[in-house]
């Protein structure tokens, strides 16, 4: 398959690199999807998607950039589920972004977290923290921070300094850190592919702690409806992101690779940093989604 559309060039997308998984400022990215296209066109990426977390408002958009730079460009959006009472995140590629019950989920989602935050503050606020719940209800900052609300309030406040002592410094008060019941990942599932889009499970080994029964783990996965792994991912060794990639070989699952970058906000993940090619791996069905 070669390049076609618009000023694209004839080299095949098959001798570059794929990364389908990043972020904008439409969540918690330091970069729109203007610039985010102007940092694929100065890489070796081949195909990309931007994948904001339960919101496809910059979707449009960041196939009309992509289009304007010559680009290969897939539908995408990183959506929030629970399995077995944990938060999973399921990445939907080629929705189709009017589609009324997928926009009712991601709105949703989106209100689901804000009342957390809120929770958040309420709880830090009753436990002796120096933070007022009706000053967060009105704290504004600017979106190119990267981040999440909470997390920019309480750094604003002198409480933490950054997303990592966030998490470690209140790793022991689940009110804080815990996060919402969504609906369970079937149900999301059945919502993507109702939008006409493939649900593809992100960074299905977060920790080390999930590797041990990594078979298995995916077995969970493919039962819940999913259809390609995200074999690649900055939290995956070489040894994880292969058996990834032999189970998506036995069971006909599509392979995507991700960095997970949300710009200077998590400054270690770059995009096409895993350096690995179309032709490398399989992306199965998700051919027929590239704009």
């Amino acid at each position: 398959m070669t390049e076609c559309i618009g000023k694209r060039s004839t080299v095949s997308i098959d001798d570059k690199y794929i990364d389908l998984h990043m972020h904008s400022t439409v969540s918690d990215g330091t970069w729109d999807v203007e610039e985010i296209a102007r940092m694929i066109k100065s890489s070796n990426v081949g195909i990309y998607s931007i994948t904001d977390h339960d919101n496809i408002s910059g979707v449009l958009d960041g196939e009309k950039y992509a289009h304007q730079n010559g680009l290969n460009y897939i539908h995408g959006v990183e959506v929030s589920s629970s399995l077995d009472g944990d938060w999973e995140h399921v990445l939907a590629y080629g929705v189709d972004v009017k589609n009324e019950a997928l926009n009712k989920l991601l709105k949703e989602n989106r209100e689901k977290i804000r009342d957390k935050d809120s929770f958040s503050v309420k709880h830090l606020e009753r436990i002796g923290f120096s933070v007022s719940h009706n000053e967060f209800e009105s704290y504004d900052y600017d979106i190119q921070r990267g981040g999440f609300k909470v997390l920019n309030y309480l750094i604003d406040k002198g409480i933490c300094k950054d997303v990592h002592e966030f998490f470690s410094m209140f790793a022991d008060i689940p009110e804080v850190v815990g996060f919402p019941v969504y609906r369970e990942m079937n149900q999301v599932v059945d919502v993507i592919k109702a939008a006409g889009g493939v649900p593809v499970i992100a960074h299905p080994f977060y920790t080390t702690g999930e590797v041990e029964d990594l078979q298995g783990r995916l077995k969970r996965f493919s039962q819940m409806g999913i259809e390609g792994i995200e074999c690649f991912h900055p939290s995956h060794d070489i040894q994880v992101a292969k058996a990834c990639m032999d189970y998506c070989k036995r069971n006909d699952l599509s392979m995507t690779v991700g960095s997970d970058c949300h710009g200077f906000f998590a400054p270690r993940r770059k995009i096409g940093m895993h350096s690995i090619k179309v032709s490398d791996i399989s992306i199965g069905k998700l051919r027929n989604y590239i704009l």
